[in-house]
């Protein structure tokens, strides 16, 4: 069990039957071990009672980042015993508890562990399907007010999935007031499919939109019964909103879904978008043709910055870039040229 620097750096124990026995074992290697950083133990549902003596190893162990715990029947115990880990825990930064039967009281530990942790190092939390109501997501939302903001070097919660809870209404409002109050924070994906959050529920993540400049990512999913009301109010929010660059949303359902179209045909930073699956063949291909127009003009713009940061290192006059503007032709040749060199992610 006792590694050093240069040992094992990730154990895939995926759906391999560990039950409690194995479990303790290996959380007896964690409190000793040096070197691991991904520990995915997800769907090993005798796992159960184990929980809580792998969430107290992580009082002890200084290097693993990710813990994947999705389906392992996570007894109270051991939730309580991951929240109280998680209040000093300065490594992980990977939670998946999700398909786990938590509830709103044991998620709330979860949410008030990491923010009074000054040095929490979660970034991301999977948390599908683990009984929460509009209860967890009042929860989550008081971690979020308090996640430090974009610049301020610390480095809190990213990524968050709240996937098939009943968060309702009510919850999409705790979240919607959040993300406004906070709205410079570190949040930059949010993922709330199936959660019953209906028009109202949509009407209050738009009100979030027309001023958060975080959220990057939003999965509004399948099954939320977001109608004309809240549909529209998105589309209005999308208007105003320039930093949301992926936003998913299927299953309307919509009797006149055009002004949606029209928001993002007029918002540039959306990159990628996925709408209800019953639109026509015409409407999806419209909707390819503005994705791909989008994603076009977002290249076209880190390509030019590629091009201005070698003009600026080398000098000259600005003639390569009035070429480079008007004449197809030679960005072409101009940029397959430079991107022999240089990788553009």
């Amino acid at each position: 069990s006792q590694a050093g620097e240069t040992g094992l750096r990730k154990l895939y124990l995926r759906n391999c039957g560990i039950g409690a026995k194995g479990g303790r074992a290996l959380a007896h290697a964690l409190e000793q071990n040096r070197s691991l950083k991904r520990l995915h133990l997800s769907e090993n549902p005798s796992l159960g009672s184990a929980t809580e003596a792998l969430a107290a190893a992580l009082k002890k162990n200084r290097t693993l980042q990710t813990v994947l715990w999705a389906g392992v029947n996570a007894t109270d115990k051991g939730i309580l015993a991951l929240a109280a880990a998680l209040a000093t825990n300065a490594t992980v930064s990977v939670i998946d508890i999700s398909h786990n039967q938590i509830g709103d009281r044991n998620f709330g530990a979860i949410c008030d562990a990491v923010a009074s942790n000054e040095h929490s190092a979660v970034e991301t939390i999977h948390a599908w399907q683990i009984g929460i109501t509009s209860k967890g997501a009042k929860s989550v939302s008081q971690l979020l007010r308090r996640n430090p903001r974009k610049g301020s070097g610390s480095c809190w919660l990213r990524h968050l999935f709240l996937d098939c809870n009943a968060i309702s209404v009510e919850g999409a409002r705790f979240l919607s007031q959040a993300l406004i109050d906070n709205h410079d924070g570190s949040l930059e994906s949010l993922s709330l499919s199936q959660t019953k959050l209906g028009d109202a529920g949509a009407q209050a993540l738009a009100r979030a939109l027309m001023v958060n400049t975080s959220l990057k990512e939003l999965n509004l999913g399948a099954f939320n019964m977001i109608g004309n009301a809240g549909g529209h109010a998105l589309a209005v929010a999308l208007l105003r909103n320039k930093t949301i660059t992926d936003i998913q949303w299927l299953n309307g359902p919509f009797s006149s879904p055009e002004w949606l179209y029209r928001a993002f045909s007029h918002n540039r930073s959306i990159v990628r978008f996925g709408f209800s699956e019953s639109r026509s063949k015409g409407e999806r291909e419209k909707l390819a043709l503005r994705e791909g127009l989008n994603r076009h003009c977002a290249l076209r713009e880190r390509r030019l910055a590629v091009l201005m940061g070698l003009h600026e290192r080398v000098g000259g006059k600005s003639t390569l870039f009035g070429c480079f503007r008007t004449s197809p032709l030679f960005e072409k040749h101009v940029v397959g040229t430079l991107l022999t060199f240089i990788t553009i992610e």
